[in-house]
């Protein structure tokens, strides 16, 4: 037993364990060498009692550590490893690992324990540390979103317990990524930080918060009741509330998408998923806005994915074909130009329109390549009709928001028509004014200037109908400005208002030296009403519908004898039809 208790001590000296011995006759502890001090306890280095040991145990540790010992004295273990926090003199707990064994009398009555204590406090800690990184998100100290999951499958199981309700709220900050762009990283950061304290701030007791990731934050609220709406909203306004950064005064708006189980899914993956899709229509509806789920947004995210799915097969198959509407001149009859619109061939429904996949156009890559697919068939169609001496004046493509995201837009644009050998005079390219707004306003002017410097025309498409500003007009290359189809369809009258907004448009252009092209023209009484006013162009059903590539030719050859005799600005013997082409 010597032997075997000074092997022990010398281990012990090695691995920093502290060696115990004790009596169970005397019910008192002694250490089996030197020591100053018991944690701190310099009282108990010449040996305790076990009501003084007992006494320093962890409140919550105490029943288990009592258990060990009751088996130990009925017989029932000779040896035992427990763990249990210990107060230490400064009053921290300390970890402790305890492992022994017991030595029995003649009959089997316990007399002495020997073992030995282990500090384990630094590989708990780490372990804790360890924990918290799984389930905690660095950055802003909120849980994450394994740590939100499991927490929505818990509440989820007491709500069937108590037949009660639950919430999710999902949302995210407006602009995140303008904040990024405009302010850095660090400010983008300091957001996230600020969003996830004010929430913590404005919670309820019982609810629970987390970050999903990037700028996307989560919210459980059990026990959901008709006080949910009105406390959501609360939160919201807290946590979107302006906050200065670097003396930057920055905005924080945030849309949210509320789902209640069990209404709007029958577990977690589902309600989960409910108040994204809740999220995904308040942003496309209106920044800022809370939308809760409804069983039609299903619906609309399965039209969407399925555009989407329908747009990537036309794309990777070849199915996306340019079709060409006329413009002709009001003063001459000629043709001054085709338009070129996007058709795609559906496997069973045939030849569609381009709103059949219109989410397509809102979705980054699918758009760019679109765009680079159209602008490829139009250039070839283009140097076709060249090399075939058709004289079919510019052709008009459109350009969306998403093609001047990338700064290559202008250079994608005229690589191609420099390796086809094509003058850029032939060619025109139409925007919205929403191109104007936002952050890539520097973006899109440099790529509208060199494609303008090139000899591009640049058309400002639907003017009138969203944000019309005339300074867009004295700020960024535009030689033409299209009056949209929904002001032409309503030319019946001079005195209408439409009648009004039309003439000013033409007035101004007039003025700016910008030529004006009239959407939509179906109808004689429409045209006589832009040749007063002395519209420069129009296109419409009246001249002629989308064609496809091949009946270009046989337009182009026919129209001067349908143009044949007329006087077109202001005419009066004007033909019933122009033709279909």
């Amino acid at each position: 037993m010597r032997d075997s208790e000074e092997r022990y001590r010398l281990a012990s000296r090695a691995t920093n364990d502290l060696i115990w011995d004790w009596s169970h006759i005397t019910d008192r502890i002694e250490w089996a060498d030197s020591v100053e001090s018991i944690y701190g306890h310099v009282e108990a280095a010449a040996g305790v009692d076990m009501e003084w040991w007992r006494a320093h145990i962890h409140p919550e540790d105490l029943a288990s550590v009592d258990a060990t010992w009751a088996a130990v004295h009925g017989r029932r273990r000779d040896s035992w490893s427990h763990e249990f926090r210990f107060r230490a003199a400064d009053g921290s707990y300390v970890h402790l690992l305890s492992r022994g064994y017991v030595l029995r009398d003649e009959h089997g009555r316990a007399r002495r324990s020997i073992g030995a204590l282990q500090d384990v406090t630094q590989a708990r800690r780490a372990e804790a540390e360890l924990r918290r990184a799984a389930y905690h998100d660095v950055l802003t100290d909120l849980p994450n979103r394994a740590h939100f999951a499991a927490r929505l499958e818990q509440a989820l199981a007491a709500a069937r317990a108590d037949d009660t309700r639950v919430g999710v709220v999902v949302f995210d900050v407006d602009n995140f990524k303008a904040i990024n762009d405009s302010l850095g990283h660090g400010a983008g950061d300091t957001v996230l930080r600020a969003v996830a304290q004010r929430l913590s701030a404005g919670l309820p007791p019982d609810a629970f918060a987390a970050r999903l990731g990037g700028d996307e934050f989560a919210i459980i609220l059990p026990g959901l009741d008709e006080s949910a709406s009105a406390l959501i909203r609360r939160l919201l306004e807290a946590v979107g509330r302006p906050m200065t950064i670097d003396e930057s005064v920055v905005e924080v708006g945030v849309s949210a998408g509320a789902a209640v189980w069990p209404a709007d899914g029958n577990d977690a993956e589902a309600i989960l998923k409910s108040a994204d899709l809740a999220l995904y229509t308040a942003k496309a509806r209106s920044a800022g806005d809370v939308e809760s789920f409804h069983p039609e947004l299903r619906d609309a995210v399965e039209t969407r994915n399925s555009m989407l799915r329908d747009a990537r097969d036309a794309l990777g198959e070849e199915r996306i074909f340019p079709f060409y509407q006329p413009k002709i001149s009001l003063a001459s009859g000629e043709i001054v130009g085709f338009e070129a619109l996007l058709r795609w061939q559906h496997r069973e429904r045939g030849l569609q329109p381009p709103g059949t996949i219109h989410a397509a156009f809102e979705d980054s890559a699918l758009s760019t390549q679109l765009t680079d697919r159209m602008l490829e068939r139009v250039l070839r169609d283009l140097a076709d009709w060249q090399e075939q001496g058709y004289e079919t004046g510019r052709i008009a493509i459109n350009g969306s928001p998403v093609d001047f995201r990338r700064d290559d837009f202008a250079e994608r644009i005229l690589s191609r028509l420099h390796a086809l050998g094509l003058p850029a005079r032939l060619l025109e390219l139409e925007v919205t004014e929403s191109v104007f707004l936002g952050r890539t306003a520097e973006t899109v002017e440099r790529a509208l200037r060199t494609l303008a410097g090139e000899g591009v025309t640049i058309a400002l498409d639907d003017f009138g109908t969203g944000y019309a500003s005339l300074t867009h007009l004295q700020q960024f290359p535009v030689d033409v400005l299209k009056i949209d189809r929904s002001f032409v369809s309503r030319l019946g009258s001079t005195n209408s208002a439409d009648f009004a907004i039309v003439h000013g448009v033409i007035d101004i252009a007039q003025r700016m030296d910008i030529q004006t092209v009239a959407e939509g023209v179906e109808n004689e009484t429409q045209l006589d009403r832009l040749c007063e006013l002395g519209c420069d162009v129009a296109q419409g059903f009246l001249f002629g519908g989308a064609l496809g590539a091949g009946r270009i030719g046989a337009f182009v050859r026919g129209w001067p004898q349908a143009r044949q005799g007329y006087c077109w600005q202001g005419a009066s013997n004007r033909p019933r039809s122009f033709g279909q082409g």
